[in-house]
């Protein structure tokens, strides 16, 4: 463990030995969170135009190496990797909490927990994931002339919030039915979950469910109706067919022991998926497979990358490869809440792709017919907080 710590929960701030490090400048700190959050050493070329488009090259590049020695200055330690080209951080020589916040995560990659009990490792660690989410990445941080890093702040910031909700979610869900005593810890977990994700219908219902359990009747209907209100106001929706009957089910008295989450009675955790078909012979495709995967983090999580296209001439075998990726068993690890696949073709009837991946994510009733916007909404709210792969 480092003496040097930064903290990007919140506002940033350099810490050495327990103390706030002072006269760290908002852009040296902005270089800081993205060189921690870098995949590969950054060129100088593209930090000074991240950070002081504003100026023509060569103040930019001063810029960037004041800020680089404001940075190296905060403490005698020689964290900071700079050549003539590149820089990067010394990731052993610093603490940094996002990164012990996805190192934690990580760990639970590989257990498959498919009835949503957790082991005792997984809890540990996503336990240790959610104390150290202790406030939106950078929030309250803001550099008004840098456009492109406000973006890529945005960008960050939402990531961490799935990530940060769905590890709230397994908590709540394993708390939930292990039994009655840890009901406490699922309701805690699950206000937590809403309060990142207030448009997730499926923490209303679960907080719902946990109010009626605990005999908390009139408290989940009032959670019923902060929902209906949050949907209204952000989405111009109404709730899910779900959420409604839910409701209605608390509402008539239907759902008020804590039996009705009890682990014995309920099914397991649904995974959503629309698949292709899948192939019926598949030759000489293994590389191609193995790559893919690669490309889709499905073995190791740090290769992940966010879009991948496949080109090819027609014939050439694109569709069986998508077939036999969409099937595969590893996927069910690495995307936990499903797989959603379309073929668009030349002239696609969007309403219709879309609605069959609204009746798959229980957004819209078999056979309903929403408008587009209406439906393109609820899917954005249901896909939010989900680890899902999207194929088309």
């Amino acid at each position: 463990m480092s003496a040097l710590k930064l903290h990007l929960f919140g506002l940033p701030r350099l810490t050495y030995e327990g103390q706030v490090v002072t006269g760290t400048r908002k852009k040296s700190l902005a270089l800081a969170a993205y060189l921690c959050l870098a995949e590969r050493p950054a060129t100088r070329e593209a930090l000074a135009t991240l950070l002081w488009s504003d100026q023509d090259d060569e103040h930019s590049r001063t810029s960037l190496r004041s800020a680089l020695y404001n940075l190296s200055s905060a403490a005698p330690l020689d964290w900071i990797t700079a050549d003539r080209s590149t820089v990067s951080l010394k990731l052993d020589e610093i603490d940094v909490d996002i990164n012990d916040f996805l190192a934690a995560l990580r760990r639970t990659r590989a257990h498959l927990h498919t009835d949503g009990v957790l082991c005792d490792s997984c809890v540990s660690a996503l336990t240790e994931a959610v104390n150290l989410y202790t406030d939106h990445f950078l929030e309250g941080f803001h550099l008004p002339d840098c456009a492109d890093f406000g973006h890529w702040q945005i960008i960050q910031t939402e990531h961490l919030k799935r990530e940060c909700a769905r590890a709230l979610r397994r908590l709540a869900e394993h708390a939930q039915i292990q039994s009655t005593i840890q009901l406490g810890d699922a309701l805690m977990f699950v206000r937590r979950w809403l309060n990142i994700s207030p448009l997730e219908e499926s923490a209303h219902r679960l907080l719902m469910q946990m109010l009626a359990a605990t005999g908390q009747r009139a408290e989940a209907i009032q959670q019923y109706q902060v929902c209906v209100r949050l949907l209204d106001d952000e989405l111009a929706t109404v709730p899910e067919l779900e959420t409604v009957m839910l409701y209605e089910s608390i509402r008539d008295g239907d759902l008020i022991t804590a039996a009705a989450v009890n682990p014995h009675q309920q099914e397991s955790i649904h995974v959503t998926s629309a698949l292709p078909p899948l192939p019926s012979l598949v030759v000489g495709r293994e590389d191609a497979l193995v790559e893919l995967k690669s490309r889709l983090g499905v073995v190791q999580q740090h290769t992940r990358r966010p879009v991948t296209v496949i080109e090819g001439w027609p014939g050439v075998g694109k569709s069986t490869m998508i077939g036999l990726l969409a099937h595969d068993p590893a996927l069910n690890a690495a995307f936990p809440d499903g797989v959603l696949w379309t073929s668009l073709g030349e002239a696609p009837a969007l309403p219709q792709k879309l609605m069959v991946w609204g009746e798959a994510l229980h957004v819209i009733p078999p056979g309903k017919s929403p408008p587009l916007e209406t439906l393109t909404s609820k899917l954005t709210a249901a896909l939010r907080d989900r680890q899902m792969l999207l194929i088309v």
